[in-house]
């Protein structure tokens, strides 16, 4: 699969979101299962014209997030010249990404570059192991204490966690759980509705860019065999 500047921004359009529903959590101490992340995910990629399998999403997004964090460590490296001060043989040298968008950059920055450990919030990634991606400042935990539980439908539940503080909450069960639940803000209509309408204008602009990126890398060429 080709993926074209827009579709890159559109899926982590799509993890922010993801992000931002782990933070409003009420408690934040519900794990969502990684096939249902990727679910959501899928399918709102899908109603943005994007049509790529789950295997294709989470590909492009390890290599995306591997690119940025080398350029993130690259910038926060003392006496490193900016990574966007760099030509594209100085980045093919020091083992960087030769084209990495600094509106991608900006983007994961926002939501993503500000943890220490640039770990995600916790979730998990299989139904039979909800396993958590633990911040190295925290102390693990049992793993029995962290397992997810399924209805008799095979949806997960919510499970209960460790804090820091060592007082384990509760798992919330019943009525409890469904009204839990639904009070996640994941992928509401109204943001669908909203990234309908700036498809579009997402796509036109981010081929506009790539064109004109194009077109210079061809007039240097160019020049160069000129010379």
């Amino acid at each position: 699969m080709v993926w074209a500047d827009w579709m890159v921004v559109a899926l982590l359009e799509c993890k922010r979101l993801e992000y931002d529903d782990a933070e409003n959590v009420v408690g934040k101490d519900v794990i969502i299962n990684s096939d249902v992340k990727w679910h959501r995910i899928q399918s709102l990629m899908r109603e943005n014209g994007v049509n790529a399998n789950i295997t294709q999403l989470r590909n492009k997004w390890e290599s995306t997030i591997d690119c940025y964090k080398k350029v993130r460590d690259w910038n926060h490296s003392f006496g490193n010249e900016p990574y966007f001060a760099l030509d594209r043989k100085q980045r093919k040298a020091e083992k960087l990404s030769k084209d990495f968008p600094a509106e991608w950059v900006k983007l994961l920055d926002s939501f993503y570059g500000h943890q220490p450990s640039i770990s995600p919030p916790c979730v998990a990634e299989s139904l039979e192991d909800a396993s958590i991606t633990m911040n190295p400042h925290e102390q693990p935990f049992p793993k029995s204490e962290a397992k997810s539980d399924h209805n008799q439908e095979g949806v997960p539940q919510t499970s209960a966690i460790r804090h820091n503080s060592g007082v384990k909450r509760k798992t919330p069960s019943g009525k409890a759980a469904t009204m839990l639940s639904n009070s996640i803000p994941t992928f509401t209509t109204s943001m669908l509705e909203f990234k309908k309408k700036c498809d579009e204008r997402e796509k036109k602009r981010f081929v506009a860019i790539h064109e004109l990126e194009k077109k210079k890398e061809e007039r240097l060429e160019r020049s160069s065999q000129m010379d």
